[in-house]
């Protein structure tokens, strides 16, 4: 089971915030997001952690992003440091994401992914809105498939494409990790 792992380990007590702020009830969540009222009981007192997907069907349901349930505080600051960027593994480190921007409140998302080797499909299940993307390889081999077509970008290529086309990312090498940086707006994650 992939479960989502963060610097923070407090994203239960937001999710609980989120959704008492909001005025739902554990049951009305755990039936907006298909999961159980005890399992996200659990979670919001951090003895359970939870997958990615269902991580994405909670916020989702609150109105959140993924990164807005993981992020500590919001900073104003501009700067985001290598050593306080918000970072999300998943799948026992086979793929993890660096969050390059400050906030999520922009028209913008960056952050930087990489991926293991063999580490099969880690494209994100469909956006809740259209986007735009650009992915830009910094190291290894990475294996983009759109409904158009299939491409292999080694080191220093780049690709752009509308979101709703992206079928399959993947670590086009089986002994080399894949790092690349994408670029989203609006911001989905």
């Amino acid at each position: 089971m992939e479960t989502s792992k963060s610097a923070n380990p407090h994203f239960g007590q937001r999710i609980r915030q989120r959704r008492q702020d909001l005025g739902v009830t554990l049951r009305q969540l755990a039936r907006n997001a298909d999961l159980t009222a005890s399992f996200l009981s659990q979670v919001e007192r951090g003895q359970s952690s939870m997958s990615i997907d269902s991580l994405r069907k909670v916020a989702d349901a609150l109105g959140m992003s993924i990164l807005d349930v993981l992020e500590e505080v919001q900073r104003p600051d501009p700067v985001v440091r290598k050593n306080a960027r918000p970072k999300l593994t998943l799948g026992g480190a086979k793929v993890s994401y660096e969050l390059l921007v400050p906030d999520l409140s922009r028209r913008m998302e960056v952050f930087i992914g990489e991926v293991g080797p063999s580490s099969g499909n880690v494209a994100r299940p469909p956006l809740r809105e259209p986007t735009e993307e650009c992915m830009f390889v910094m190291s290894g081999k990475l294996k983009v498939c759109l409904i158009s077509g299939e491409y292999i970008l080694g080191e220093g290529d780049s690709i752009y494409f509308d979101g709703g086309e992206l079928t399959e990312i993947s670590n086009a090498s089986d002994k080399k990790r894949a790092r690349w940086i994408s670029m989203i707006t609006p911001p989905v994650f």
